[in-house]
């Protein structure tokens, strides 16, 4: 319309006047608790692996087809220990690179000897986006967590209960989970019960 107003095919552009409103996001993640008890939840078979593809996400932020595509060639080492997972996002393209920390190492021990690394150099092991969902819909269930489990709700989980609960600086949780800018990791920073209470524990301490 711009354009075409420009060249003299139209005589106003008609949205001059027209302002995007902005619309609420509800981000759903797991409290400390519920995730403590899926963690805690004795599954088999693929309903365990569900979970702990699902708990791969929640401690590296990863997106589901971005953590399904990783390999052991992913990981950087720093002398002679895994440190980080370096990989190239699906959606936007970009580097992110992501520390390893104990959970994340942890679950890829677990795997070391699945047929999915042996074969495949998998980090995790493969499912589908639809299976997935499928189980964890069950899993929430059976572990009685009113949220509606999906393998998305481990990225928001990342970002708020893993990062921002445990006082990660924004700047720092944006690098972490692969924002290009700030702006879209500001929508995870509702302040919480649990950040009030570790903020007012800080304060008593000083008193």
């Amino acid at each position: 319309m711009i354009q075409a107003n420009k060249e003299g095919f139209i005589k106003k552009q008609p949205y001059v006047d027209f302002k995007l409103r902005k619309v609420k996001t509800d981000i759903k993640y797991l409290t400390k608790e519920e995730l403590s008890r899926l963690e805690n939840f004795n599954l088999k078979g693929y309903l365990q692996k569900s979970v702990d593809i699902f708990l791969f996400s929640v401690y590296t932020g990863l997106r589901f087809r971005d953590a399904q595509h990783l390999t052991i060639e992913n990981i950087d080492y720093v002398n002679s220990k895994p440190k980080f997972i370096t990989t190239i996002q699906e959606k936007t393209g970009d580097q992110v690179v992501i520390p390893i920390i104990k959970p994340t190492q942890k679950l890829l021990d677990k795997y070391q000897n699945d047929d999915d690394r042996i074969k495949l150099g998998k980090l995790i092991p493969k499912m589908s986006n639809a299976k997935i969902n499928l189980y964890l819909k069950l899993i929430g269930e059976l572990a009685e967590i009113k949220l509606k489990l999906t393998h998305h709700v481990a990225r928001h989980t990342c970002a708020t209960t893993v990062l921002l609960e445990n006082n990660v600086p924004m700047e720092q949780v944006s690098k972490w989970l692969g924002h290009a800018d700030i702006s879209s990791t500001q929508v995870y920073g509702k302040i919480t019960k649990s950040r009030l209470d570790t903020t007012a524990s800080r304060i008593n301490e000083l008193y």
